[in-house]
């Protein structure tokens, strides 16, 4: 199972740790695309997209992910038009992801548009059938977004990523238009159940499901053994007001890898049996010394 990871920081802070792992052969660099940074709307929170800019001149062969875009923050035509920028800038290793958006506070802070979770479904549809309309020259008309049939280059084949935690419309619109799903740890634990979802939807639009890259985001609970696991799994569990077995029950329900050695390895066979190749760690930081022992158990 291929390692990347998902992080965000400043320009300085994200160049050092995607100049990093490029060094160490890790797969991809993901980054989300919040205006905030998280529940405190003080924290500092820059434009991801604009510093994938930076990473494609920055780097030689990482790629690069854009996990995920809300559709609530641009229209699509803005998306595609930095999505096939970025592939030219870095030789066609940005991919762009785009989702529902769920942060209901950065909608409120900025002044975005919050509509129901059935809308916003129906606006991402949309704008994937425009991006995908887009980079064919082919035209789309819906009720939120159309674009007029024409020539569209610069043509670059940048790649799609859907992906999120959903049962059914998720992994549905991910088997239509995505290149990559990416699966989110939700609390139904249904991996094989999403996949064949998307599977049966590829097929249905003529498409080959065994085209479409399986990869998973998660937290990293791991380590290298036994006592540096179980403290950090004691620091976990006390910062979340649970035990450390309350913990571990809930991870093992959603599915996020935890444990060591061969533990660890248990709990990641459930991705395997699924299909999934590539494994997003959400390491929470950019140092790159504090990355390294993260993502040290997940590495051969």
């Amino acid at each position: 199972m291929d390692v990347a990871l998902q992080l965000r920081g400043s320009y300085a802070e994200v160049l050092g740790a995607a100049r990093w792992a490029e060094a160490e052969g890790l797969v991809a660099l993901a980054m989300p695309d919040h205006y905030l940074a998280g529940t405190d709307p003080t924290l500092p929170a820059y434009d991801h997209l604009v510093q994938f800019a930076g990473l494609a001149r920055e780097t030689n062969h990482i790629e690069l992910v854009n996990l995920v875009s809300p559709v609530t923050f641009r229209h699509p035509a803005v998306y595609a038009k930095m999505a096939v920028t970025l592939a030219e800038m870095s030789d066609n290793r940005f991919v762009l992801g785009l989702g529902t958006g769920w942060l209901k506070d950065e909608h409120r802070l900025f002044g975005f548009p919050f509509p129901t979770q059935g809308t916003r479904f129906r606006m991402l549809d949309e704008a994937l059938a425009f991006v995908r309309a887009f980079q064919a020259g082919e035209g789309f008309s819906g009720e939120f977004y159309q674009i007029e049939a024409f020539d569209s280059q610069p043509r670059l084949p940048f790649k799609i990523v859907v992906g999120g935690s959903g049962a059914s419309r998720t992994p549905e619109l991910a088997g239509r238009y995505a290149d990559e799903f990416n699966l989110f740890p939700s609390l139904d634990g249904d991996l094989t159940g999403r996949v064949a979802t998307c599977h049966k939807a590829a097929v249905a639009a003529d498409r080959d499901p065994t085209g479409i890259r399986l990869s998973y985001t998660t937290p990293v609970f791991a380590a290298v053994n036994e006592f540096d696991y179980l403290e950090l799994l004691d620091a976990e569990a006390a910062e979340r007001g649970r035990t450390a077995k309350e913990l571990e029950s809930r991870l093992a329900a959603r599915h996020i890898p935890f444990g060591w050695g061969e533990r660890l390895a248990v709990s990641l066979e459930p991705l395997r049996e699924a299909g999934v190749s590539r494994i997003y760690l959400q390491v929470g930081t950019t140092d790159v010394a504090r990355i390294a022992r993260l993502i040290a158990p997940f590495r051969p």
